[in-house]
């Protein structure tokens, strides 16, 4: 630390002395992270060399009341690097900084992050390429527009090229690439040719160098000389096609934008990891494949290889989501890229946005779906309207034999509090949850169908860092803890509650679920019918299998618990709106005859 003098750092951990850890520099920087490594919700002590302080960082670092250079770290739920301005005691001049990086309990939140991040690009950009997409209009990619959304489009982009199918692509590519028969011409001596054809004819009469044939030699009398060699051509496997000459573009298109980016990059973050990209496609364009490929005069976008062929088909659409991407801006990107952060948290809620999105339009059969619902024209280009506190409501029609049904699935919905019946909201306190499924039927509107007791909420939370079902439905041990974790302030099974919360505070709500990267999931019905209920599904962040099918099999017994008019929850319903909707007279009591009553 410093050009002089180096600082002496300690940390020490408050709970255990495997909560610090030290990687290697190459994988740190492999991974655009520190070396120095701390566990997110874990306190941590440090005592720096005296004459020197950390800056204080609210919420996170203390200084000691007792000694200045002595503290606590506190990073609570933040993941990523954290920076730690060293100041001299007395100037208060900044010296130096110290980086420390934030992991995730999750062990797998490196994958998680990747993963994640690539699908999100992936249905931006499928949304993107729909008809109806105002991509249609033409937009250039401007990366000195807004300094702010820089990193969030730079991590839609290293998701394209991180991709372990681009990756796998350019290997196959390179491995098998397509060739064509080219025609080359060579000098052959005469006597090694094996077929002759008429411009090798008119060599033999025209051609220099000429050799006397032997008197013998049936051709002596009308060709007496025949040249010594001649110029033929043959057929050769070339590599030069349109469509490797379209890899070989790509890539170079690629790192010119990556170069760009890293030129224009205003932190050292986003400099390293377009770094890094750099090299990488570097690496890929030194292959001795394409010393022999040459660049293309167009663009062969409508060849069956492109769009067939294992390996170009992958280029190619990494290369139209490429395109895309750059001109995407995602400002709820903030929420889980700004100041160093990695935040998995919320990349697992917006992860999830799309996954029920995909669910439910598939189960209602939601075709009509509009892609201005979340994508919207903005000055810089394209905006994706999803972000971490702002409602967003996608709406279709669900259109069965039996029954047409009004669908609304919503992202952070605030319920408003304190709402007399018949209102819809919660008649206590706001709430919003972060995903609703409401349900009621087709040709009346959302107010009038809560008032007549004909609208179904369902509701869905992210929680990435709960680890099992333990952790949300705990054991019946934790009744006896309870009172004394209340005195500590500290609360078991605190998320199964807020479900509970959802369920009897949200008029008309049928179920509440919570959505957590685990292994098992669990449903609790209230009564024989599928709803009410409450429960968790288990979704992972991984391609091969993301759990999904058990949510899948839920909402589709949800589709036909709505298509039965006779289930105790519609008479349930129906029963409350008639009992509500008439006001009972109040008859007042003040005496009676007892010789009027008869027994």
């Amino acid at each position: 630390m410093g050009e002089k003098k180096s600082l002496q750092l300690e940390v020490f951990s408050e709970t255990s002395s495997n909560d610090i850890f030290e990687i290697s520099e190459a994988e740190a920087k492999e991974n655009g992270e520190s070396p120095y490594q701390i566990l997110e919700g874990h306190t941590y002590e440090y005592a720096i060399e005296e004459g020197y302080v950390f800056e204080e960082i609210n919420g996170i670092l203390t200084q000691s009341k007792k000694r200045n250079n002595q503290g606590r770290i506190n990073p609570c739920i933040y993941v990523g690097t954290l920076s730690l301005n060293v100041l001299e005691e007395k100037s208060r001049q900044k010296v130096s900084e110290v980086k420390l990086e934030v992991r995730s309990v999750k062990s797998a939140y490196r994958s998680d992050y990747r993963t994640m991040l690539e699908d999100i690009t992936e249905r931006c950009t499928d949304l993107l390429l729909q008809p109806n997409s105002p991509v249609t209009q033409y937009f250039t990619a401007d990366f000195e527009v807004d300094s702010k959304t820089l990193y969030q489009r730079f991590a839609f982009l290293k998701s394209v090229l991180d991709s372990s199918e681009f990756n796998d692509a350019v290997h196959k590519f390179m491995q098998s690439p397509i060739t064509k028969w080219a025609e080359t011409e060579i000098e052959r001596d005469v006597r090694a040719l094996k077929r002759i054809d008429s411009k090798d004819l008119r060599q033999f009469v025209a051609a220099g160098n000429r050799i006397p044939l032997p008197e013998s030699h049936h051709l002596h009398t009308s060709l007496p000389t025949i040249p010594s060699r001649i110029k033929t051509s043959y057929k050769k496997e070339s590599i030069n096609t349109p469509e490797n000459q379209f890899v070989r573009y790509v890539l170079i298109s690629f790192l010119f934008v990556c170069t760009e980016i890293r030129t224009k990059a205003t932190s050292q973050r986003l400099a390293t990891e377009a770094s890094l990209l750099e090299l990488k496609l570097e690496e890929y364009l030194s292959h001795s494949i394409f010393k022999d490929i040459s660049y293309p005069n167009l663009l062969p976008l409508n060849s069956p290889v492109l769009q067939r062929k294992e390996g170009y088909r992958e280029i190619l659409r990494a290369w139209l989501m490429f395109d895309l991407a750059a001109k995407l801006v995602w400002l709820g990107g903030e929420d889980v890229y700004a100041g160093n952060k990695k935040d998995v948290a919320v990349l697992y809620e917006y992860w999830l946005f799309f996954k029920l999105l995909e669910v439910i339009k598939e189960l209602f059969q939601l075709d009509s779906l509009s892609v201005g619902e979340l994508i919207e024209k903005t000055k810089d280009g394209l905006g994706l309207k999803l972000k971490q506190g702002q409602y967003l409501p996608v709406k279709g029609v669900y259109k069965a034999e039996t029954r047409v049904l009004n669908i609304e699935f919503s992202y952070n919905r605030t319920f408003v509090g304190e709402k007399e019946y018949p209102k819809g909201g919660s008649w206590s306190k706001n709430l919003r949850p972060d995903y609703t499924l409401s349900i009621w039927p087709f040709g009346i509107g959302a107010k009038e169908a809560e008032e007549q007791e004909l609208m179904t909420h369902i509701h869905f939370d992210a929680k990435y860092r709960i680890e099992d079902l333990k952790s949300i439905f705990g054991t019946d041990d934790y009744l006896d803890e309870e009172k004394l974790d209340q005195t500590k302030g500290t609360f078991k099974r605190a998320d199964l509650l807020k479900m509970h919360t959802y369920r009897d505070a949200i008029r008309r709500t049928a179920g509440a679920y919570i959505l957590y990267p685990g292994s098992e999931s669990k449903q609790i019905v209230g009564f024989h019918e599928l709803l009410p209920g409450l429960g968790a599904f288990a979704i992972r962040p991984n391609k091969a299998d993301a759990g999904i099918a058990h949510l899948k099999r839920f909402l589709s017994e949800v589709v036909n618990h709505f298509l039965n008019r006779a289930s105790q929850r519609e008479k349930m319903a129906q029963k409350t709106y008639e009992v509500r909707k008439s006001t009972s007279k109040c008859i007042l009591l003040t005496g009676w005859d007892v010789n009027s009553f008869a027994f």
